[in-house]
């Protein structure tokens, strides 16, 4: 390129924000760092916007000279809270939930969790967990819960498939979740006996099947996407389901937890607060105490347990990559990434030239990363198209 001449640059860019960030691309072109008449500096803003999703801007620049065009990245990640949050509740509905005899020819018992006035600990517990996300919600949140019935084996037909909170509301009922499979015929079936029903009907017993429900929990959640959170239910102490239903049952609960890394796996007792062998057993399913409650004690498991956590960014991961449309690649240093307040961090790229090679447009394409406290990778993506060739002819 002659001397004199002007030469035409062409920068447009494209800025793609990950579901979780809405962005906006601006372009300031301050030249706070041009050092000679053929040095020029473009400063890109890559800035928080909670109504706008994926923009694009263009920018036409021109000089006298041969050109380099030094570029700096400044911007926020501010994450929003449209997160999709997927409540899966695991209810047992086991003979010993209702009246039962514990072995042969003791006298009848209520059961861990009878139905009473209509309602029972299992009821009042997803009632207290389903407000709670009613009280958090807001307005851009989305949340879908299910709930999957277990005895012998899993009940798919008593089984309420995922749906909004709305409609999953008018699910919270006795007749959902105030039932039992009957040990035989003699106690009766509801409402005769209140929530008895008859095992028979749906091919199993009144066994308690850990293993067969967090299988089914497993396949269940495997096909969705989002936060993750599962409620499970029981007396804690299963008699069917491998050749020892106990450990077979406990295996499968930490597998289902292993499983996801975006889950969460609570467990609520019901009954006699005292059994600790059946503490003991949820404990190992949840992984720890503090994800283990009893039935009196709902509305604390919802209170620390059931929110909608805004995300965390992990400064230590902040990174940014510069890769151009050949295949090539190099890491750009961040002067700083850091948190600026309530769900918001910034970031600034150091300096770093544009590529062209005078012939053609050069992709430029400039990736600034960072993962989130569950390790999921969060980015905004600034491509640069850069022409430097043609000499264009000054008018007169």
């Amino acid at each position: 390129m002659s001397k004199g001449g002007n030469v035409r640059i062409l920068a447009v860019a494209f800025l793609i924000s990950s579901f979780s960030f809405c962005n906006q691309s601006k372009f300031s072109g301050n030249g706070d760092y041009v050092t000679s008449p053929n040095q020029v500096s473009k400063d890109f803003s890559l800035t928080c916007d909670e109504k706008t999703g994926v923009r694009s801007e263009e920018a036409s620049l021109v000089y006298t000279e041969e050109t380099q065009v030094t570029v700096k990245i400044q911007g926020s990640f501010c994450p929003l809270q449209t997160d999709r949050l997927i409540v899966l509740f695991l209810i047992d509905f086991s003979g010993s939930m209702g009246r039962h005899r514990p072995e042969t020819n003791q006298p009848i018992i209520n059961g861990n969790d009878p139905q009473i006035n209509g309602s029972c600990g299992r009821l009042e517990a997803a009632k207290a967990i389903v407000q709670k996300i009613v009280d958090e919600k807001r307005g851009e949140d989305r949340a879908l819960i299910a709930m999957i019935p277990f005895a012998g084996e899993v009940l798919n037909a008593r089984a309420i498939k995922p749906l909004s909170l709305s409609k999953f509301q008018e699910k919270l009922t006795k007749d959902y979740f105030c039932q039992y499979v009957v040990q035989d015929e003699s106690f009766g079936y509801d409402p005769e006996n209140p929530g008895g029903i008859d095992g028979t009907a749906y091919g199993l017993d009144s066994a308690t099947n850990y293993t067969a429900i967090f299988q089914s929990a497993e396949r269940v959640m495997s096909g969705v996407s989002g936060r993750k959170v599962t409620y499970f239910i029981s007396d804690g102490e299963p008699t069917r389901g491998g050749e020892d239903p106990l450990e077979s049952g406990i295996e499968a609960g930490q597998h289902f937890r292993n499983q996801f890394g975006d889950l969460t796996l609570n467990t609520l007792l019901l009954g006699d607060q005292s059994d600790t062998k059946a503490y003991d057993v949820l404990e190992q399913i949840a992984g720890g105490s503090d994800r283990v409650r009893v039935a009196l004690k709902a509305n604390e498991l919802a209170s620390e347990i059931v929110k909608f956590p805004e995300t965390i960014i992990d400064e230590r991961t902040g990174h940014a990559l510069f890769k151009l449309s050949t295949g090539e690649t190099e890491n750009i240093p961040l002067s700083y990434f850091r948190k600026d307040g309530p769900s918001k961090w910034s970031f600034e790229t150091a300096p770093f030239l544009l590529i062209g090679n005078g012939k053609e447009e050069v992709i430029n394409q400039i990736v600034v990363q960072a993962k989130d406290q569950n390790g999921v990778a969060i980015e905004s993506v600034l491509s640069v198209k850069f022409v430097k060739g043609e000499k264009i002819t000054k008018t007169p």
